[in-house]
């Protein structure tokens, strides 16, 4: 760590990262910036954007080098092999979702996470969003009153992506929804309950061994009356993007917009009883015009026209370095919100079957 107490970081990834480099290289505490990308068109065009950033064509260029941290935008069977080498390298880790492909792969990053005393932190921006936030502080408040019920979708056709996203189980990539779930509940999901549903063209299932370009699935909440049910679409399916949650109330629920661009947010009230015995409760249901701005939530150097969720993420990821703590999403955090997947999809595999999913602690 430089001596006026700010952070080096290197951003290997760059063709989603590169919308993360930006963020770290405006942090008032980051000293310099480092970009890797083994395409070199990629990382030519990283490096216009951001002055005064070093050059890197590999992973192991940024180990060696005197960085504090690394934030990795790679490929995601990539993710725990990549989080592994830099936290046994002595730096700081943050690495895009999911945390891994593999159960025992979230154990083997734990373990590096633990056995090198450095940060490792899942940004997921699906906990920093503006809807999230919002439902987040009307829970704490006490304004849904218990919860009864949560549910999460993502929809998003993978058509043309990457190689390694064709065929992928569709959940193996529910951090986004599952995440928001999982905090305001402020638990882990105990056992899961999948089913898979349709069909894909042969080649699909090459990779994965995956033959479902759906899966929905219902969980169990750890020391919990709570179910959560996600449903994942990402393949040979006419759907609208959705990376969306919706919790159901006592008192109140929130539900995410049906359709991006149109519907809005709505919050749905009960109101006293209705008068005269009739039967039913009445409801008051009433749309989101706007929800608060994310830049209150920063320190006022970052604060700009327009705060994505990714600067919140950028922010705590390396305040906590300086303030040698742990991040919110940190590794057990970020295993417990990835294993429910992986869990959700051997179920899917096995007709149905409940799967027991573990505890990391």
């Amino acid at each position: 760590m430089a001596a006026d107490g700010k952070v080096r970081v290197a951003v290997a990834g760059l063709r989603f990262g590169g919308y993360f480099a930006g963020m770290f290289a405006a942090h008032p505490n980051v000293e310099r910036v480092g970009l890797c990308d083994t395409d070199t068109a990629v990382l030519d065009r990283a490096l216009e954007r951001i002055s005064g950033a070093r050059r890197h064509g590999s992973l192991q260029e940024i180990l060696d080098d005197d960085y504090d941290a690394v934030a990795l935008f790679t490929t995601i069977p990539d993710h725990a092999a990549h989080s592994i080498a830099v936290l046994r390298a002595g730096k700081h880790c943050a690495c895009a979702v999911p945390m891994a492909a593999t159960l025992d792969d979230l154990r083997t990053v734990l373990a590096a996470q633990r056995e090198s005393g450095r940060n490792y932190m899942m940004m997921e921006t699906s906990v920093a969003n503006e809807e999230f936030l919002f439902v987040r502080d009307m829970h704490q408040r006490g304004e849904f009153g218990r919860i009864q019920f949560l549910r999460g979708m993502f929809h998003h056709d993978l058509e043309n992506h990457p190689r390694y996203w064709m065929g992928l189980p569709p959940m193996h990539y529910i951090t986004h929804p599952m995440s928001p779930i999982l905090a305001l509940a402020g638990t882990s999901a105990e056992r899961v309950c999948c089913f898979g549903s349709g069909a894909m063209r042969p080649e699909l299932h090459e990779t994965y061994g995956n033959p479902y370009p759906v899966e929905t699935a219902v969980f169990r909440l750890r020391n919990s009356d709570i179910a959560a049910q996600i449903t994942s679409m990402i393949f040979h399916t006419a759907i609208d993007f959705r990376e969306t949650f919706d919790l159901y109330g006592e008192k109140q629920s929130f539900q995410w917009a049906t359709h991006r661009g149109g519907d809005k947010h709505t919050l749905i009230r009960k109101l006293p009883t209705r008068p005269g015995g009739q039967r039913g409760t009445q409801m008051l249901v009433q749309r989101i015009d706007a929800l608060p701005s994310l830049a209150d939530r920063l320190p006022e150097s970052m604060r700009g026209r327009h705060v994505a969720p990714g600067v919140l993420l950028v922010d705590e990821f390396v305040r906590s370095i300086l303030e040698s703590r742990r991040p919110w999403i940190d590794a057990p955090t970020a295993a417990n919100w990835t294993a429910p997947g992986l869990c959700a999809h051997l179920s899917a595999m096995r007709g149905g079957e409940p799967v027991d999913i573990p505890l990391f602690e």
